[in-house]
């Protein structure tokens, strides 16, 4: 093919050989011929197209490669690889790129000489979905039971992701098979944010954003975090072992929160709204719940306290409700002196109030008796109420000559009668 011949007509006889005179031609060229075999290396954006020169033709190609298109028949008007001449025949690769995932291809390899472009039969392929791309930005909105994750899928993959949102857990490297949320499918790039709930307080998570689509999963890189400290729940019972100067605080933690607390027990004070600011117990750290018994000391007589038992842990102070009580009142404390001033039907007594009680005395003087440890159901002086210690004399009268008497001071308050110690002496 393609080759220039001359030609001479001939007769040969007894004299010899005579030629006639000499005209020329040339051949046709010859167009090659090409097989397309099955392409290989099929993934979502490229592919290998393969083929086989099995005739160069004539000249030999100055071209080959594939060619394809989505509508089947492609020619080298669509898209095509060129691997330039060849001059020999054999199976040849050439290497497709800018394809779209997840589509159906018709493919035929090609090669091109001075005759023309010959096309091998036509196979067709699908390449790969392709999967999508996710990032996972800082954790947001941190509580002690729940946080935003946050997410941007920056592609979308092929086909679109059927599912998309954060998983998470305590341990590193996340994936769906733990927690995770489910914000459906998406449609377009972009970050997003998704709620997560059920957390435990005071604890570290390690997060993945995700997409989903037929391709596969995608996880972003890991991020951490960690819930808020879990403050502690608490309530206040009604205060037990009431005294003058002393009671019991009753309380009872109904949560420890997270962490445990590091202290508990009750405060007080007489205005209400207690607080660890002012007077409190402190019963140290716990790790369990249920009840709790504080001694509250250093209280005044006959007054009224509020009370909130509280506990501390690293997410602050929580108090209970507050319930009020009033001390006991006090007694008063009294001495009783030697009597002065005896006559045969008279006497002075004399005591001492060491202390007014609370509230103080509404009566006070001395008693006295014949027989021994006189009360104030019998002879009494009554000097009235009292608002300062200190000593006091009484006049006692109508006493009979020569007689022995037993004395003793005595002080009425709102507990009852305190005697002092019995003195004697003889009129």
């Amino acid at each position: 093919p393609d080759t220039t011949y001359y030609v001479r007509a001939y007769a040969t006889d007894t004299v010899g050989t005579f030629y006639g005179h000499q005209v020329c031609f040339t051949t046709s060229k010859e167009a090659p011929t090409v097989t397309t075999q099955a392409v290989s290396g099929i993934g979502n954006t490229s592919a290998d197209g393969n083929g086989n020169i099995t005739d160069l033709g004539s000249p030999n190609p100055t071209q080959h490669g594939v060619c394809w298109n989505t509508s089947g028949t492609p020619t080298t008007a669509d898209s095509k690889t060129e691997e330039g001449p060849v001059g020999a025949t054999g199976p040849f690769v050439s290497h497709m790129t800018g394809l779209s995932p997840d589509t159906t291809y018709y493919v035929r390899a090609y090669a091109t000489n001075a005759a023309g472009t010959s096309y091998g039969n036509e196979v067709s392929f699908t390449t790969s979905e392709e999967a999508p791309t996710v990032t996972t930005e800082t954790v947001s909105g941190i509580g002690n039971i729940s946080a935003n994750g946050n997410g941007n899928i920056t592609d979308l993959g092929f086909p679109d992701p059927t599912q998309h949102g954060v998983c998470w857990n305590t341990t590193g490297t996340p994936t769906i098979a733990g927690s995770k949320t489910e914000d459906g499918s998406v449609s377009a790039t972009g970050p997003f944010v998704s709620h997560m709930t059920g957390l435990s307080p005071d604890t570290t998570y390690y997060v993945r954003a995700y997409a989903i689509n037929p391709a596969g999963i995608a996880y972003g890189t890991q991020v951490s975090f960690t819930t808020s400290a879990q403050a502690p729940a608490v309530t206040t019972q009604a205060v037990s072992g009431i005294g003058n100067a002393s009671a019991d605080g009753n309380g009872d933690i109904t949560d420890l929160g997270s962490p445990p607390p590091i202290q508990h027990g009750v405060c007080w004070n007489t205005t209400g709204t207690p607080t660890i600011a002012g007077s409190k117990t402190e019963e140290g750290p716990t790790s369990t719940t249920g009840p709790f018994v504080s001694h509250m000391t250093g209280l005044s007589p006959n007054i009224t306290y509020y009370v909130r038992a509280y506990a501390t842990n690293a997410a602050g102070t929580s108090y209970g409700n507050e319930v009020s009580f009033t001390t006991r009142s006090q007694a008063a404390t009294v001495t009783t002196q030697a009597v002065t001033n005896i006559g045969t039907t008279t006497a002075t007594g004399n005591g001492n109030i060491t202390d007014l009680g609370s509230p103080p005395p509404t009566q006070h003087g001395i008693c006295w008796s014949a027989t021994g440890t006189p009360t104030i159901a019998g002879s009494r002086t009554q000097q009235g109420p009292v608002s300062s210690t200190g000593a006091f004399t009484s006049n006692m009268t109508g006493l009979t000559p020569n007689t022995t008497y037993y004395v003793r001071a005595y002080a009425t308050d709102a507990i009852g009668t305190f005697y002092g110690n019995e003195v004697s002496f003889t009129t």
